[in-house]
């Protein structure tokens, strides 16, 4: 359905051509293939999105390469410039939701490099965030992930006390 969808676009760059390049990369990795394949339609839709200079898109498209290369090992570097990237596009657009994400993504490749105060300053920034905009599920997120960390490496956290949800 998405190469369909791709076929009846124009071939000339789009916001709209870019998501589905990278939509289909992710489709392609989910169906079993192989970064070989699939890495090419994510690169390319990536590519795409930095020409057309639409924020939104291309936060979107920044994400979905970073999760369609996360289990790709010789991405690491890349991953990490994407993040880096992601986490500068959302303080440039003042979005703290996305800078959020893009923080957990920057979180995770810390880790892998063995950066580990890195990530945990990118933990703690989400994790303050998402408090402010009470988004219970990125505050479990940020938390749970600084918890795994203090747990692996003999450290601890300093509990914090969550704003009181607005539904209660």
């Amino acid at each position: 359905m998405l190469e369909e969808a791709l076929t009846g676009l124009p071939e000339e760059d789009s916001a709209l051509r870019a998501r589905l390049l990278v939509a289909l990369a992710g489709r392609r990795l989910a169906d079993g293939a192989n970064w070989d394949l699939a890495g090419p339609a994510s690169r390319h839709g990536l590519d795409m999105a930095r020409r057309v200079g639409d924020a939104a898109t291309l936060q979107a498209v920044l994400w979905e390469w970073h999760r369609n290369a996360y289990f790709i090992p010789e991405t690491l570097e890349e991953r990490i410039r994407v993040a880096d990237e992601l986490v500068d596009l959302a303080m440039r657009t003042r979005n703290r939701e996305w800078l959020i994400w893009a923080l957990e993504w920057r979180s995770a490749d810390r880790f892998e490099v063995g950066n580990i105060p890195g990530m945990v300053s990118d933990l703690d920034v989400a994790a303050r965030e998402a408090e402010q905009l009470r988004l219970p599920f990125l505050i479990w997120g940020a938390t749970f992930q600084r918890v795994a960390v203090a747990c692996s490496t003999g450290g601890s956290v300093t509990p914090r006390r969550s704003p009181t949800p607005p539904w209660l």
